[in-house]
C-alpha cells in the first residue's frame, strides 16, 4: 500500500477525524486514490475516446472549449459548483460580446435552453471522469436555482 499525504482541516482534531473517516473507507473497501489530471487534458482525452458521431463531437468540442477557458488548468477532482457558475457566466459574457445590436436596440440574452445544452455536455464529460479522476460530478452539485431552465 502506497502512502498518500494530503492536507485536511486546520488543526489536529480535524485531521484525526479525516483520518478516521479514511480508515473507515479503506475498511469498507470504498476508498480509491484519484489520479491527477487537469480539465484541459481530460477534455481532450475524453473527446478523443468518446463514441459519438462526428457532428456531436463538434458540438461537444464547442462546449468543452468554454470549460477550458473557464477552468482549464484546474484538476478535475477539484471542480465545484462555483467553477460551473463561472462557466455559465463565461458563456453569457461571450454571447453578449458577440452581439452587435443596431443603435437603440438592446442585446438579447442567451437562451436558457442553450445554457442547459452546454451544461449537459459538460456534465457528460465530467461524469465519465468519475471512476478515475473525480469522486463527484460538479454539475450535479449545482443548486437547482442556479441551473438554467429551458
Amino acid at each position: 500500500m502506497k502512502l498518500v499525504r494530503e492536507s485536511v482541516g486546520h488543526n489536529r482534531k480535524e485531521a484525526e477525524r479525516a483520518l478516521d473517516a479514511r480508515r473507515g473507507d479503506i475498511a469498507r473497501r470504498t476508498y480509491r486514490v484519484l489520479r491527477d489530471i487537469t480539465f484541459n487534458e481530460w477534455a481532450d482525452e475524453w473527446l478523443g475516446s468518446a463514441t459519438i458521431k462526428q457532428n456531436s463531437r463538434r458540438v461537444y468540442k464547442h462546449s468543452l472549449e468554454y470549460g477550458k477557458r473557464s477552468f482549464g488548468k484546474t484538476k478535475v477532482r477539484d471542480l465545484g459548483p462555483d467553477d460551473i457558475g463561472r462557466y455559465l457566466e463565461l458563456i453569457r459574457k461571450t454571447h453578449f460580446d458577440r452581439q452587435r445590436p443596431k443603435e437603440g436596440e438592446k442585446p438579447t440574452p442567451i437562451a436558457d435552453a442553450t445554457l442547459a445544452k452546454h451544461l449537459r455536455q459538460l456534465a457528460a464529460c465530467l461524469q465519465a471522469a468519475i471512476p478515475i479522476y473525480a469522486s463527484e460530478n460538479a454539475v450535479r452539485l449545482l443548486h437547482k436555482s442556479v441551473r438554467p431552465k429551458p
